[in-house]
């Protein structure tokens, strides 16, 4: 009796719904969005570098620092990523490093 495989829902329209839910400022909808994306796609940088921006867009900067730091391990030459990370460790203003990040 095999179960059939729970249904992923489909990237690109999770995608859109997670910017689109950004751009509206209703981060914590994007960020559930997100998670819901991650666990269907664990190992993409596009939604752990987004997961990372949201996180400090909620003034949560050790958690943006885990997300950027987990899409860095999937490309680890990733110039934006260096620079965030890099401006979070200096304690830049979150306004700023958002700016860069756009």
């Amino acid at each position: 009796n095999a179960q059939p495989a729970p249904a992923r829902q489909s990237y690109i329209k999770g995608i859109q719904k997670a910017r689109a839910l950004f751009e509206a400022r209703k981060y914590e909808l994007a960020l559930l969005a997100l998670k819901e994306l991650d666990s269907d796609y664990p190992r993409d940088l596009q939604i752990k570098s987004m997961l990372g921006t949201l996180w400090l867009q909620l003034n949560q900067p050790e958690l943006a620092r885990e997300a950027w730091e987990a899409a860095l391990k999937l490309d680890p030459q990733n110039k934006t990523l260096i620079q965030a990370l890099k401006q979070l460790t200096l304690k830049v203003s979150p306004l700023s490093l958002l700016s860069l990040l756009s």
